[in-house]
């Protein structure tokens, strides 16, 4: 038996998906497998949360507080349900799931699964295109922000070791954003423990300036305190696997840092930032 949540979410699905005849509170509660009167009842602690506009008897229907609500459980339930299949869940399973999450989980779930919905569909959209511009991968991703983890490579590997030691002088992972004002990676930059050459000490390094190459030349990077810009448009990115699940789309720019340790500011380094979309 639905509990009393599960009830009041499915009525507010048949005023979202039903026609205005199919909205009548006989119809929505042989379409439910409920009795007419706990039907009425749930439609009429509805209209008295000012969810529903009973003014005419016969053809109830959602108030514009009751249609922002119902609009917003319909997208979740979209979300939940095709998230769920993807993992394998049977359909009809997956459609009761999708009715649990949508009544119990969060927001930051929901941002979470949103997140990782969209890289799917980015994985999918790029499958067959093993190099793509970073501007073509802005066009297809919806609005948001995104976490993906990076690495910044040497330019040569030194020592056996092809880690750039930048790739400490950055918080991790990287935030990607998108959105009206463009789309471009923010990097935050942290302090760098690093043992002087000199006196064997431990000193605090940190990237002070950062350059990114747009194809032509080298671009002073946009600088807001800690936070560093880089545009998404001038990524170079191939798509690696051969399944959505497997697949990596890996999405690189070169860079020239400066960093200071101490008092020591370091000659401008060549680098290779990877972003990883998996």
């Amino acid at each position: 038996m639905a509990t009393n949540e599960e009830l009041r979410l499915k009525i507010f699905m048949c005023f979202i998906n039903f026609s205005e005849e199919n909205r009548r509170i006989t119809k929505m509660a042989q379409a439910l497998g409920v009795e007419k009167y706990e039907m009425s009842r749930q439609v009429a602690q509805l209209e008295k949360e000012g969810y529903v506009d009973r003014s005419d008897p016969r053809s109830p229907k959602l108030t514009e507080k009751g249609r922002k609500l119902a609009e917003g459980y319909a997208r979740r339930m979209e979300l939940a349900q095709n998230h769920l299949i993807y993992e394998g869940v049977p359909k009809e399973e997956a459609r009761h799931d999708a009715i649990m999450l949508t009544l119990y989980c969060g927001d930051k779930t929901f941002e979470n699964i949103q997140r990782m919905e969209e890289t799917l569909r980015m994985k999918e959209i790029f499958a067959d295109k093993p190099n793509f511009s970073g501007r073509e991968f802005s066009e297809e991703i919806n609005e948001g922000h995104y976490t993906f983890p990076f690495i910044i490579y040497r330019e040569k590997v030194k020592k056996g070791n092809n880690i750039s030691m930048a790739n400490k002088g950055f918080a991790h992972p990287c935030e990607v954003i998108v959105g009206e004002g463009g789309s471009f990676v923010l990097l935050k930059a942290v302090d760098m423990d690093e043992i002087s050459g000199f006196s064997g000490l431990k000193m605090k390094g940190r990237v002070r300036h950062l350059k990114y190459f747009d194809g032509k030349q080298f671009i002073e990077a946009a600088v807001n305190g800690d936070f560093i810009q880089i545009p998404l448009d001038y990524f170079q990115f191939h798509s690696i696997g051969d399944d959505s699940l497997n697949r990596i789309l890996h999405g690189s720019i070169c860079l020239k840092m400066c960093c200071s340790v101490g008092q020591v500011h370091m000659p401008e380094s060549t680098a290779i930032f990877t972003l990883f979309v998996h």
